[in-house]
């Protein structure tokens, strides 16, 4: 089990760039599976088990690296998060957050994923997450983009697809990122 756990850690540091661990990458989907010391647990994927909050169980895993709790129904991101200091990896596209929490600064994340959910804006302290190279936002409901989003020195992607944002805004967003990777929708000059 170990040499699985170190395997998943040495693919999770090397390709954090691919921005998912494949399905043949043996990781934890369960909790109440695991039979290791906690300091061993890397990886969890919780995707769509309808959970309503984080596990509590989560934060005895101080090592965890990639937490994927897509496609539940999670509406607030808990306090001890911050407690998981090698937390690199956050996945929660598909759940019912209204707003990123500033809870989440404390954390060194480098993928944040907060894809179809209900945010209307990004706050003006995105740019505190100094380590942010991946930030994915699609299909929810985005209306306002801060200057400071112009302040991920380290942003490599920015997916802002699933909305239709109009290029008098995309452009600025586009000139504030020069080193990143935009991704928007075509936007559409319907009228209703």
């Amino acid at each position: 089990m170990r040499f699985s756990l170190v395997i998943i850690f040495l693919y999770l540091c090397s390709n954090l760039q691919s921005q998912s661990i494949p399905d043949s990458i043996p990781v934890f989907k369960s909790i109440k599976k695991i039979e290791v010391a906690d300091s061993l647990v890397l990886a969890l994927k919780l995707k769509r088990k309808s959970l309503e909050q984080f596990p509590e169980e989560i934060k005895n895993y101080t090592s965890l690296r990639y937490l994927d709790l897509s496609g539940n129904k999670i509406t607030r991101i808990p306090r001890w998060i911050t407690d998981l200091n090698t937390l690199e990896y956050l996945k929660l596209s598909g759940n019912d957050f209204t707003r990123i929490d500033s809870t989440l600064m404390g954390v060194g994340l480098k993928y944040l994923d907060f894809g179809n959910n209900e945010l209307d804006s990004i706050p003006d302290f995105i740019s505190d997450f100094d380590d942010l190279e991946y930030l994915i936002l699609w299909s929810n409901n985005l209306v306002y983009f801060p200057e400071s989003l112009g302040k991920l020195s380290k942003i490599k992607k920015l997916d802002l697809r699933g909305m239709s944002i109009s290029y008098d805004v995309q452009d600025p967003i586009k000139e504030s990122l020069p080193q990143a990777k935009c991704y928007f929708d075509i936007p559409c000059n319907c009228h209703d």
